[in-house]
């Protein structure tokens, strides 16, 4: 990305979220959203604590505005008008204001976000979740009169649960709470039991009826092998990750690639260039940059860059390449790569993973290694007197261990 560009997005972001009086709501809440993001990620980047608390003070006061619902919990899709019913509240769009919340809670831990991500969650349970299929609905009408059934569109959207189970897992990791991460296994398991067309692909929606459809678009493929990926990296599971590489590898780069340019399509029979959704490319883009490190692919890192050439020239608002400016700096910094020499199974083991992910690390990626595998132990410098222990490796250069919340930030400090 061209410095000029990158400085040009950063300070439109700033224009967006800073300038924003209280009270009054943005022209385009995703564009808001994913500003705020960038600022946070620009803030523990740059170890700016005044922009820091600027940007996690304009998160505070949207909570405290009409578009949060401060009694049931969770976000409107848009703001309530006065004396109009209350509008829905849609998973996908509250998993993805939870996940700004959690980044937010990890850089300054105020309880206004902890209380926020915990209520909204619950009242996503409470209202969206199905035990018997083990998944969410699309949404909920706004509060109904007194005495009234809720009214659920009771269908399964497919990016939305794969949203929702990534936000589980941060969320889980940030609080300490074991049971989202729970909840998150179950989506995934839902994901992948009822949601796949093996030939086609993740189907976007599932009835109640049981009948999946739609399969094959961008952001269900995008979405749910993000969530694999999250989870392989939260729990320790390699089948995870290979599930979200044949996501990767046998439907998007084979059905959506845009082979004359690179980037995403919408749909398998989409050729325009035009029809490349920005915030699903970046979600796409995203699993491939984690995954051409976490299967080693110069493929994959190849199509990475290429992607983020063709989006960045062909996007024209500096609102819609704000999450590409964190995709660039993770491409131009490179991953944080920590090493966690362990067996997943074990408890200790899941304390040392719940410890790297409960601290705000965007560029970070955990490689899980047997305490059994000596040659790779012994030829990595990774030797201690026990395990599990968690390293961090710069350049090559094995440092730690790191068994400590301390400890970790400190080695990782200066990457």
């Amino acid at each position: 990305m061209d410095p000029a560009l990158k400085e040009k997005v950063i300070e439109a972001a700033r224009e967006l979220v800073l300038s924003r009086k209280k009270n009054t709501l943005p022209d385009s809440l995703p564009d808001f959203r994913e500003s705020c993001s960038l600022l946070l990620y620009i803030a523990a980047a740059e170890k700016n604590p005044s922009l820091l608390q600027k940007t996690i003070q304009k998160v505070i006061e949207l909570l405290q505005s009409p578009l949060y619902d401060p009694l049931e919990g969770g976000f409107f899709l848009e703001a309530p008008n006065k004396g109009a019913p209350l509008p829905e509240k849609r998973l996908k769009e509250n998993a993805l204001w939870v996940s700004l919340l959690v980044d937010g809670y990890l850089l300054k831990p105020e309880e206004s976000l902890r209380r926020a991500i915990t209520q909204t969650l619950q009242m996503l349970e409470q209202s969206l979740w199905s035990p018997t299929e083990g998944g969410f609905f699309a949404q909920v009408k706004g509060s109904p009169p007194a005495g009234e059934a809720l009214e659920i569109h009771k269908i399964f959207y497919a990016d939305a649960n794969a949203a929702i189970a990534r936000t589980l897992f941060q969320a889980s990791a940030a609080l300490g709470e074991d049971s989202y991460s729970h909840t998150a296994e179950q989506v995934l398991q839902f994901l992948q039991e009822r949601c796949v067309d093996p030939g086609r692909g993740i189907c976007h929606s599932l009835k109640e009826n049981g009948e999946a459809e739609c399969p094959g678009a961008l952001p269900d493929q995008a979405w749910t092998a993000l969530a694999f990926v999250q989870a392989s990296q939260h729990l320790g599971h390699p089948d995870y990750r290979e599930f979200a590489d044949w996501i990767l590898k046998q439907q998007m780069l084979l059905g959506l690639w845009d082979k004359e340019r690179g980037g995403f399509l919408n749909l398998p029979d989409e050729q325009a260039p035009s029809a490349k959704p920005a915030l699903d490319n970046a979600i796409a883009i995203e699993v491939l940059w984690k995954l051409s490190h976490l299967k080693g692919s110069q493929v994959y890192l190849k199509s990475t860059e290429g992607a983020l050439r063709t989006l960045c020239a062909e996007l024209r608002g500096p609102a819609e390449l704000a999450p590409f400016v964190k995709l660039w700096e993770c491409l131009r910094r490179g991953r944080i790569e920590l090493d966690l020499v362990g067996r997943h199974e074990e408890a200790q083991t899941q304390q040392l993973l719940a410890l790297a992910h409960g601290i705000y690390l965007p560029r970070m990626l955990l490689s899980f290694i047997d305490p059994s595998d000596m040659d790779f132990i012994l030829s990595h410098r990774l030797k201690s007197d026990h395990y599990p222990r968690l390293f961090v490796s710069k350049n090559g250069r094995c440092l730690g261990p790191a068994d400590t919340r301390e400890e970790i930030e400190s080695l990782t400090a200066d990457l």
